[in-house]
């Protein structure tokens, strides 16, 4: 009976054999190590041989192994060989976009509607998470596009946007401050602890967060006083009650993307651009 190996099993196989390991794998496919172990598993099943000694975190493949990697090699460059001859400059999915929370509220909407009027065979997976973890996720290439916060100053900033404290008035008259956090890493975080400490207002956590929601309630509900930029509430404080609360700095709105990129992410990330110049405007 003929045995038909399944592509993306293949690709996840040599993927383990280059990096060593199946986590330093995971690290550059966009599965988690116990999908890879499952691929390996099914793969070893379809085949019935073993393609891997296991011991310790580091693996290598067994005499079936090797000689299945160089067919392996040859046939993903035939797939993508033959991809490429009949798909031209189309990008072959999935985009892999992250996004901070910040930005997938604000226009992640418009931006998917005008991307796949643009481009109608291609399809995104969009990861939420804090700009840390995209950074790093980008970094070990498990992201295409990152749209992320930074220092205003940042090289990858495109547009950077003035903090802004939110909360209700009647907290101002509290001898101590009460204050909603993200976890960290957060550069709002920091921004907001490091000019109330500079400034001597005594404040306290009132809560603390991995969730912007649970933040946008904090304030609306009036437990607490945070800051973030312009869209994240309409409770902005700027009035004269708020003397004491001392200035914030800018943040910078990053997009990080690969040098060269394919027209197709090219597109994408121009979309990403004009969407962050438009919030600041």
């Amino acid at each position: 009976m003929t045995v038909n190996l399944p592509i993306d099993f293949l690709r996840s196989f040599v993927a383990i054999v280059n990096a060593g390991s199946i986590l330093r794998a995971s690290e550059h496919i966009f599965l988690t190590p116990s999908a890879l172990s499952l691929q390996v598993k099914r793969l070893e099943e379809m085949l019935q041989v073993s393609l891997f000694y296991r011991g310790g975190r580091q693996i290598a493949p067994t005499p079936a192994g090797k000689a299945l990697l160089i067919f392996a090699r040859e046939i993903l460059d035939l797939n993508d060989r033959a991809v490429l001859s009949l798909t031209g400059d189309r990008f072959v999915g999935p985009i892999r976009i992250g996004l901070v929370q910040d930005f997938a509220d604000t226009f992640l909407s418009g931006l998917l509607a005008s991307f796949a009027r643009a481009n109608p065979d291609a399809r995104m997976d969009v990861r939420i998470a804090g700009s840390a973890e995209l950074i790093g996720l980008f970094n070990s290439e498990r992201l295409d596009i990152a749209a992320c916060l930074s220092g205003a100053d940042s090289n990858d900033a495109v547009v950077s946007a003035p903090m802004l404290w939110f909360g209700h008035a009647a907290l101002m008259k509290e001898a101590v401050l009460p204050i909603a956090l993200m976890e960290q890493p957060c550069v709002f975080r920091d921004a907001a602890t490091r000019v109330l400490e500079a400034g001597k207002v005594p404040y306290r956590v009132a809560m603390e967060t991995s969730s912007l929601s649970a933040l946008r309630a904090a304030v609306s509900s009036g437990i607490a006083v945070t800051c973030r930029t312009a869209g994240f509430s309409d409770q902005v404080l700027n009035g004269p009650e708020i003397f004491h609360l001392p200035p914030l700095p800018r943040v910078g709105h990053s997009i990080l993307s690969r040098p060269n990129p394919h027209p197709t992410l090219e597109r994408l990330a121009e979309l990403l651009r004009a969407s962050m110049l438009d919030l600041i405007d």
